[in-house]
């Protein structure tokens, strides 16, 4: 029988991909161009990293 007074949970951020790591306050709701570090609606590059962390 399992004890109901000594629980603990383990909680995990899984990255797929490349993220990009920011120390803004600012809240992104898309990932950044790599290239330069703009979001999506104001750079025409395509290749923009995976997730914000």
């Amino acid at each position: 029988m399992r004890s109901l007074t000594d629980r603990k949970m383990l909680l995990v951020r899984i990255c797929l991909g490349e993220p990009i790591l920011t120390y803004s306050e600012k809240s992104y709701a898309r990932p950044l161009c790599k290239s330069c570090q703009k979001n999506k609606y104001h750079c025409c590059n395509k290749q923009f990293y995976a997730t914000v962390i």
